[in-house]
């Protein structure tokens, strides 16, 4: 048989090795974080030029993908615990890539929902490069089937350019988790947020509670089946008047949101 030169034999053995041990890859949850740092950088590129070029059509496959990219990892987190601790690292680590997010604005709730678990994940997504933030507000919903969790509905458009606080509320429906969301809207001159009290049955979320506009400086107190939000009202521009406060009492019943207003003039 014909002699293998040595440097032949060294490159055949080099490829066998190569071949039992392939290079190892960064983890799943760093390639994630490492494409929505290059999204939201894509979204906020450094020069007007560049982000005068952005459409709507651009943005919306931006923030698209970032949501989805963040649900994968919610996905392999919940494959190894629910625990909403250990979850709502994870979603910090990919919501908040660069610590640019105010505190508290990312949250992960665990429900009973009817013998089925479900997991409900809310943060906003802060991008481009304007004076004033914007965001995408996300609502996600999982389900757990057997042992597996599920992306079972989304929700948020209604707090669009808003930051978000999520609160769960007792529910008077042993089929649903009810939650409150609220948030500054940015851009505004005063203070402004939008709210709305959601539900989820591990298969959709609906509104329960969906006011027509913007409250101007709410406080929000939720106890004994009810949210209290006061207000202020409209401003009386007659000098001399001062701005009325509105409290709605919106109560949590098994027929809906039963709201009841009052107007406190000082």
């Amino acid at each position: 048989m014909p002699r293998l030169s040595l440097a032949l034999a060294a490159s055949l053995l080099l490829a066998g090795l190569h071949a039992q041990s392939p290079i190892a890859q960064p983890g799943g949850n760093a390639q994630r974080v490492e494409r929505v740092r290059a999204l939201l950088k894509e979204l906020a590129p450094a020069t007007n030029e560049e982000y005068s070029r952005i459409t709507s059509e651009y943005k919306e496959r931006h923030l698209s993908e970032i949501r989805k990219v963040i649900q994968s990892g919610i996905l392999e987190s919940l494959g190894e615990s629910d625990d909403p601790t250990r979850v709502a690292k994870a979603l910090q680590s990919l919501a908040d890539p660069d610590g640019r997010l105010p505190g508290g604005s990312t949250f992960v709730i665990r429900a009973q929902i009817a013998g089925i678990t479900g997991i409900v994940v809310g943060y906003p997504i802060y991008y481009s490069r304007s004076a004033f933030p914007t965001t995408r507000v996300v609502i996600d919903g999982y389900r757990r089937t057997g042992s597996v969790y599920q992306l079972a509905a989304e929700t948020g458009q209604a707090l669009e350019n808003c930051g978000l606080t999520l609160t769960e509320l007792e529910s008077p429906r042993s089929n649903e988790a009810w939650f409150l969301a609220h948030g500054q809207l940015y851009g505004d001159q005063v203070y402004h947020e939008v709210a709305r009290i959601y539900s989820f049955d591990g298969y959709h979320f609906k509104d329960v509670w969906a006011p027509d506009a913007a409250m101007d400086h709410p406080t929000f107190k939720v106890s004994n089946g009810a949210v209290v939000i006061m207000y202020l009202g409209p401003n009386q521009a007659t000098v001399g008047y001062h701005q009325a406060t509105i409290e709605d009492t919106v109560g949590l019943t098994s027929g809906g949101a039963a709201v009841t207003t009052r107007v406190l003039i000082p």
